[in-house]
């Protein structure tokens, strides 16, 4: 009981934190308007974001904590919002954290195994038994694996999407040119010309059609 106790009030103390943080991200994204520190803004609270994860991970049983997928997900986000260069940050980062956690299980630290080290820091991992050196360097190099495929496949992507993103808006710049260069030489011809659609609805009356029926366009526009 106390055990699980401990475990609680450490995860509350970090679900308050973040909490904490996120406002204050809130209020920074307010004030901040330049490119430059939104892009800082965005390391920052991604960064705090891997930090929340491997505490997480750390205080749910390691390298074997079910948590761990928190990570890739910061990674993804990481590739949304900065591309690859963010993507690959995060995930050095995260693989980083991890190696680190690892070492704190294995005692290379100098803690005496991964339980002593968490109760050291007035902490019980929600694991009971930790886990041993072959199954910890298996799970380190799997999801460090995962981690950096994640951020290559997840830049890769939102790369593509941008390209694709780009080609529809000079399409649509494109064609709306082509609109203003058509309604132009329509309109300045010396012949009365009106359009319609397959709902005899008037869709074009251009000035000449004005001057000859006296009807100004604005008013005939979508009528029968």
């Amino acid at each position: 009981v106390a055990v699980g106790l401990r475990v609680e009030v450490a995860l509350v103390r970090l679900v308050v934190t973040m909490m904490v943080l996120s406002l204050a991200y809130v209020v920074l994204l307010r004030l901040v308007k330049e490119e430059l520190g939104l892009i800082r803004l965005a390391y920052g609270q991604l960064t705090g974001d891997v930090l929340f994860s491997a505490a997480l991970v750390l205080i749910t049983g390691g390298t074997s904590s079910v948590f761990t997928f928190f990570f890739s997900l910061i990674i993804v986000l990481s590739a949304v919002l900065l591309y690859r260069t963010g993507a690959l940050y995060m995930a050095t980062a995260s693989s980083l954290l991890l190696a680190v956690i690892g070492m704190l299980e294995l005692g290379v630290l100098g803690a005496p195994d991964f339980v002593d080290a968490l109760r050291l820091a007035g902490v019980d991992p929600i694991a009971g038994d930790a886990p041993g050196s072959g199954a910890i360097f298996r799970n380190i190099v799997v999801n460090v694996v995962a981690f950096y495929a994640i951020a290559f496949l997840g830049s890769y992507l939102v790369s593509q999407l941008r390209r694709s993103d780009e080609q529809i808006q000079r399409s649509r710049l494109s064609l709306e040119d082509l609109r203003v260069l058509h309604r132009n030489i329509v309109s300045s011809i010396q012949a009365g010309l009106i359009t319609i659609d397959e709902g005899l609805g008037i869709t074009f009356f251009n000035r000449e059609a004005e001057r000859i029926t006296g009807f100004e366009a604005k008013t005939l526009l979508g009528q029968d």
